[in-house]
């Protein structure tokens, strides 16, 4: 009778150990960043205590939501300052107008319920596009009246083409580069309008006049003489009770 040869050593089943090193957090040195922030996306700092971004579905809509809003910061937050800026340069209607004065500004080519009313039509029909894109990749590419595509890609949020005249990114490397430098002014633009918003409910001035305010006496304006007027009281006047900071009033604090 013969008898099967033995199984040779290589054709044994053999078992492999391995060993996946999680992801540092940039943001917090010494913590792992979450599985679903692997890297991919610009600016991944490992940032999701939540985890909120646990689905992909959600982790590719807060991504294109935190893009929208730091695209929209850095031009509020140039529009804030910039009619302070070359108001008394180049003259245009609002030029001069602080950003907390420019909603009841009656000087513009038309009233603001009717401005409002434009941007809700314009708004509403980009970010239903937008919408669209972001549910069916590709599907709001072509325009719906003229025959032309907006985008060169199925990229969401990177359309390119028209929107890209100078033809930035066009290798990978560049544009990674150029996506990852967006999303950190993005960032700090969205901190700069948070800021805006404090400065102006603390000191009832718009920006480049706390700057001028600041070098001019830099002991006695600042964020610490700002944050000891709004806190301290009149002890002479025990009856006299603490107002917090309200915007618009300028003076959220009793006078010394």
């Amino acid at each position: 009778v013969a008898r099967a040869a033995p199984a040779s050593a290589s054709a044994r089943p053999q078992c492999r150990r391995v060993r996946c090193a999680a992801k540092d957090a940039a943001w917090a040195p010494g913590n792992e960043s979450p599985i679903h922030l692997d890297g991919t996306l610009a600016g991944d700092m490992g940032f999701d205590p939540l985890n909120l971004g646990e689905d992909p579905q959600n982790l590719a809509w807060y991504q294109q939501a935190e893009l929208i809003h730091a695209r929209f910061a850095m031009l509020a937050a140039a529009g804030a300052v910039a009619p302070s800026l070359f108001g008394s340069v180049v003259s245009w209607p609002g030029a001069g107008v602080e950003w907390y004065d420019m909603g009841t500004y009656d000087g513009y080519w038309c009233d603001t319920n009717t401005l409002l009313t434009v941007q809700f039509l314009f708004m509403g029909w980009a970010e239903t596009r937008r919408f669209m894109d972001l549910k069916n990749p590709g599907a709001a590419n072509a325009d719906p009246l003229f025959d032309y595509s907006v985008s060169a890609t199925d990229a969401i949020g990177y359309p390119g083409s028209a929107f890209n005249p100078m033809g930035y990114g066009k290798s990978g490397d560049e544009l990674a580069a150029l996506k990852l430098k967006e999303i950190k002014n993005g960032r700090l633009a969205m901190m700069m309008c948070v800021a805006l918003y404090a400065q102006y409910a603390a000191t009832g001035v718009g920006p480049l006049q706390n700057l001028a305010d600041h070098l001019a006496d830099p002991w006695n304006n600042n964020i610490i003489t700002t944050f000891s007027d709004a806190f301290i009281w009149d002890y002479g006047n025990l009856t006299q009770e603490w107002v917090g900071p309200v915007i618009g009033s300028g003076v959220g604090y009793p006078a010394l």
